[in-house]
């Protein structure tokens, strides 16, 4: 038959076999279509049967965790993470309660102390005359004092979640102000000047407290670890920036920078040079703290939602600059 058209009508037994093999072939393709069809929703639906679970523990960790305690009895996987996660979260308000109550009751016991010392330097002050050397030393104490107690009421106010703060509108132009006037005798035998540079009047949505104590860690930084030169701080419409002619702070502080009780020490290394800090430049020999400033202010960013950076200026000193939009 080679060479030769082929004509079904004379080979009926094998047209019946070529018309079943077509019948096969087509019943072949449907019946894989629809095995993928069927492996598809079965996989969907073991799947979706396998993660609720998992995905009930995400919605129960997510919210207020009283959905949580409902896993714990599951005797899978997920039970067992459900109880390490519900015994965590036990552990972790317990903490937060005991922290919250510890700074209540400091709070508490160091308003009398500080109310009466107040109390007392008025007292003092009213019998001294109006030219007598002593008022210095009276108005001193009633400050410190009186500054305390901010410090006091603005630990309380972390110690509270943000959303249940209210946030007014606050001068940031007003308090940068202050901040500087207040902190003005750290500058007293330094050639250092300062300037505040505001093309108008800037405002934000926070506590007042809050803000003068972040700001007042960077001015009262900046004015400390500066001996010659110039301080400015700028504020735009964006951010609060803190530029100072200061000594700096080496490369190999910089991963320290916001951990608390970490000051710069002739331990740590010129980060231009790679030497070793000689004891004159000890910050620790010439300026008193205990390393929290910082750590502090970046509390209060992350409590507000602010953002803090840090800047090496290429002139010497550092920028530090607070995104407050």
């Amino acid at each position: 038959l080679e060479n030769t058209e082929m004509v079904m009508e004379n080979y009926p037994v094998l047209a019946i076999f070529e018309h079943l093999e077509d019948i096969f072939a087509d019943t072949l393709k449907v019946a894989v279509i629809l095995s993928l069809l069927i492996a598809a929703i079965f996989s969907q639906l073991s799947s979706k049967q396998i993660i609720k679970p998992l995905l009930d523990l995400k919605r129960a960790v997510e919210t207020d965790h009283k959905n949580l305690t409902e896993l714990t009895h599951l005797p899978s996987e997920v039970g067992v993470l459900a109880r390490a996660i519900d015994e965590k979260n036990h552990k972790l308000e317990q903490y937060l309660k005991r922290e919250q109550l510890f700074t209540g009751d400091v709070s508490h016991e160091l308003r009398t102390p500080l109310t009466i010392i107040m109390g007392a330097s008025e007292v003092l002050a009213s019998h001294l005359a109006a030219d007598s050397y002593l008022n210095e030393f009276t108005n001193r104490i009633s400050n410190t004092a009186r500054e305390t107690s901010e410090i006091i009421t603005t630990l309380l106010l972390l110690s509270r979640a943000p959303e249940k703060l209210d946030a007014p509108q606050t001068s940031i132009n007003s308090i940068a102000l202050a901040e500087v006037q207040r902190l003005t005798y750290l500058l007293r035998y330094k050639t250092v000047t300062c300037q505040i540079i505001a093309e108008q009047e800037y405002s934000a949505y926070v506590r007042p407290e809050l803000l003068k104590m972040a700001l007042g860690n960077l001015i009262k930084n900046a004015f400390q670890y500066t001996d010659d030169g110039e301080i400015t701080i700028t504020i735009d419409d964006e951010k609060i920036m803190v530029t100072d002619t200061g000594l700096g702070i080496p490369e190999a502080m910089m991963p320290l920078l916001y951990e608390r009780f970490e000051r710069l020490t002739h331990d740590y290394q010129d980060g231009g040079t790679g030497t070793v800090l000689s004891p004159e430049h000890d910050i620790n020999h010439k300026v008193e703290g205990s390393g929290l400033g910082l750590s502090i202010v970046q509390r209060i960013m992350s409590h507000m939602g602010w953002q803090l950076t840090h800047q090496a200026n290429h002139s010497g000193g550092s920028t530090f600059s607070i995104y407050y939009k």
